[in-house]
């Protein structure tokens, strides 16, 4: 498996020197300031970055991690600000239970080694739940439905999954699709798969032409797709259906049954609702809605 090194817009531009391929990193080199400007208009978050150390029932204060190019879902606006529904959805949560929460990026592929560190109490930004993850965390009760979708450039002449075979498809690194996406094989043979630590390096190394396609959070996508009009396309179907929550570290069970009251509730009183249709379009929030308000009334 070859792993694609993080890059820097800066550095890819001077790396591709002058030239068309220079252009068109110049011109959609900000794919993810491009679209948080779009969604600001639509949601206005704001919430603290970073944090201090000290123990979250020591302090009252629960610190969260997740990627910082999740969008909607968990993610830095222009300012490096991390905002999006998770970021609402915690805050919520938190004031429920009374906790405040400080929110920052971490390096996903290090998030197991993080969370038990102490150094966050919290995984978040579309964290999929995997029967390998409900060994290794608590989780809490879901609350978006996920799937794993592939995202093309709009002129490619990949035009559906089955096409991707002897393809090079690009994965975030420490994602659980990485295994079923390495197994794939495509109408001319299987896919070459390669790792990068963040979403937007495989959306970036795609209009490199490093490679043809990326694997993606359905959400995400369909965020990167709309506001960047014309550079991106979705091929139909998924890899995978999943769905997303919340980890806290195995031991702290007592305080995930807290978050799955608070989630109960807000299903049923219908904050959650209110929040989907602030972050997601019509389209989407109905994809990810979850029908599951008679379940979680039995975890009031």
């Amino acid at each position: 498996m070859k792993t694609v090194h993080d890059r820097t817009f800066g550095k890819l531009r001077k790396m591709m020197g002058k030239g068309k391929k220079a252009m068109l990193y110049k011109k959609s080199g900000f794919l993810l300031q491009k679209s948080i400007v779009v969604a600001l208009l639509a949601a206005v978050c704001v919430c603290v970055c970073g944090g201090g150390g000290g123990t979250a029932s020591a302090e009252g204060r629960l610190k969260v991690g997740g990627t910082g190019d999740t969008p909607p879902v968990y993610f830095k606006d222009a300012q490096s600000v991390l905002i999006g529904f998770e970021v609402d959805v915690l805050r919520e949560i938190g004031r429920r239970i009374g906790k405040d929460m400080e929110f920052t990026a971490i390096d996903w592929p290090r998030k197991t080694e993080i969370l038990n560190s102490g150094t966050i109490d919290v995984i978040a930004s579309a964290l999929s739940i995997t029967d390998k993850r409900k060994v290794s965390y608590s989780i809490t009760q879901p609350i978006i439905n996920n799937a794993q979708v592939t995202v093309v450039l709009a002129d490619s002449p990949v035009k559906e999954q089955d096409d991707l075979g002897t393809k090079t498809v690009c994965v975030l690194e420490g994602s659980f699709i990485i295994p079923i996406v390495e197994k794939f094989r495509g109408k001319s043979g299987p896919v070459a798969a390669i790792q990068t630590d963040t979403n937007e390096s495989c959306l970036i190394s795609m209009m490199g032409g490093e490679v043809d396609a990326t694997v993606v959070d359905k959400v995400t996508a369909y965020y990167y797709v709309k506001h960047n009009p014309g550079v991106f396309r979705i091929l139909p179907g998924s890899f995978a259906k999943d769905r997303s929550a919340f980890a806290l570290r195995k031991s702290e069970a007592a305080l995930r049954d807290q978050f799955d009251r608070a989630i109960a509730e807000m299903e049923n009183d219908g904050t959650m609702g209110r929040l989907r249709k602030r972050w997601f379009d019509e389209e989407l929030c109905c994809l990810i809605e979850l029908n599951n308000k008679i379940y979680m009334k039995k975890t009031l």
